[in-house]
């Protein structure tokens, strides 16, 4: 990374040091753009900004509008503090038409949700309680009114282990990714709008040990009104992310046939002979399709994977 010192330095003037871990991903996305311009990206030109802006591979103009606020801002210090090869803030020249451009639009409606693709959204979302609401359907948690994932404190996740004791019984082993978010969605109490263009903290109202709290409530919601925050939420990171197919079924669906992907080449078996074997059995039961007869799961997974062999 160019400069790392000096961005570390930015990053704990900026905000106090509140979104370390955001602004952080955000300067590693720019690795790759750095070494092919050969400089720092706060001296890029308007096109290397473009081609940069690109390279995020992000669906939503929301998203890019932020990412390209915080490297002005960036640029900003780099110009205050002399940082040699930067004189002029080209980020200052970025419009709304350049934004539009750099959008991926053509992946907006495709249900099916790569592990990879997922892993984006989750570097793009600025609040650890959003990433864990989308990697934890992912990962196969719900439960009734999405109890497990709304529900659930704090005190249930063990990171020597991987595996959280959910709200409802159920002890799950999850990604060392999705622990350490629900760790760090435990321990936060700040929350950013998605609906503003640049981060902006709010402290939440209550101090809750759930994982997946309620922002601006005094007390805690019950199973039901926490189920519809969720949904709420999820819909404010569909529109702040631009994918259109981001909805509780695509997670979780897309989940389970990246999962059944997964198994697939680690067999190498096709879908109708891992369909039969012990593991096949635990995936589907952990995402809720144990009792699925074949013919129907290949009716329900036919539009995100293929079924046919």
């Amino acid at each position: 990374m160019v400069n790392q010192k000096f961005k570390e330095e930015f990053i704990r003037t900026y905000n106090s040091g509140k979104y370390e871990g955001y602004v952080w991903n955000i300067f590693k996305k720019t690795e790759d753009s750095e070494e092919k311009f050969k400089k720092d990206v706060a001296s890029f030109e308007l096109n290397e900004i473009e081609a940069l802006l690109q390279s995020f591979g992000s669906t939503s103009i929301q998203s890019l509008r932020v990412i390209a606020c915080i490297l002005r801002k960036y640029t900003a210090y780099a110009v205050t503090k002399k940082l040699p090869g930067v004189d002029l803030n080209h980020f200052d020249e970025v419009t709304t038409a350049l934004l539009e451009n750099c959008v991926h639009k053509s992946e907006r409606n495709e249900k099916f949700i790569s592990r990879n693709r997922l892993l984006n959204f989750v570097a793009e979302l600025p609040n650890s309680g959003d990433q864990f609401l989308i990697m934890a359907l992912y990962e196969g948690l719900g439960g009734d009114l999405l109890s497990e994932i709304t529900m659930t404190a704090g005190a249930g996740i063990n990171e020597d282990k991987n595996i959280i004791s959910l709200y409802g019984g159920r002890t799950i082993e999850c990604s060392s990714r999705l622990i350490a978010v629900a760790r760090d969605a435990a321990d936060n109490y700040r929350y950013e709008s998605l609906n503003e263009k640049s981060l902006n903290q709010r402290e939440m109202r209550l101090i809750s040990d759930r994982i997946f709290k309620a922002r601006n409530n005094a007390t805690e919601p019950d199973a039901y009104h926490a189920y519809h925050r969720a949904l709420r939420r999820l819909n404010e990171i569909r529109e702040y992310l631009g994918y259109r197919s981001l909805n509780v079924g695509s997670l979780r669906i897309s989940g389970f046939a990246q999962a059944i992907l997964d198994l697939m080449d680690d067999q190498d078996m096709p879908f109708r002979a891992v369909y039969k074997t012990d593991e096949f059995k635990e995936l589907a039961s952990r995402y809720g399709y144990r009792k699925y007869a074949f013919s129907r799961l290949k009716v329900t997974l036919g539009e995100y994977m293929d079924c046919s062999a």
